[in-house]
């Protein structure tokens, strides 16, 4: 996506953006006691060898918000929690977790464009016919130059 500022075409790295996230994510120490390293962009859903709990994250909408002077971005970022642990306790718990890596936290992307999260809405479900709990936390991303 291009956005305009002051007659410039200006990219929007996207892919910089979901990198910037999982490192902030994995770089945090109450994520890997539950998750390690297991936070993702890509889940093969034919892959029975994946444990749980795992995260996977998802950039979901993405949009100009641009004014006369200024260069701006914002999308919706999603991160979704699997966990088999009875109940939904740890869920909530990766949730939290996530919360307090990302929201209202400075996050600085590789092309020097600086991004804040805020957090937007949660839910919790247990997936269809398992005991398999899906959590699901969603923030607004705005990004400026």
């Amino acid at each position: 996506m291009y956005g305009l500022e002051m007659g410039r075409s200006v990219p929007v790295k996207q892919s910089d953006f979901m990198c910037a996230v999982i490192v902030a994510l994995r770089n945090d120490s109450t994520l890997a006691s539950f998750v390690n390293n297991r936070i993702y962009t890509q889940v093969p859903q034919e892959d029975p060898t994946i444990p749980f709990p795992y995260i996977k994250c998802s950039l979901l909408q993405q949009g100009d918000w641009s004014t006369k002077t200024d260069y701006g971005y914002n999308g919706i970022l999603q991160c979704d929690v699997w966990s088999n642990y009875k109940g939904n306790i740890q869920v909530l718990q990766i949730m939290e977790a996530i919360h307090d890596v990302l929201h209202r936290k400075p996050l600085l992307l590789a092309s020097g464009q600086n991004v804040c999260l805020n957090f937007d809405i949660s839910d919790q479900l247990t997936e269809q016919g398992t005991q398999i709990m899906h959590g699901v936390s969603r923030f607004r991303a705005l990004l400026s130059e």
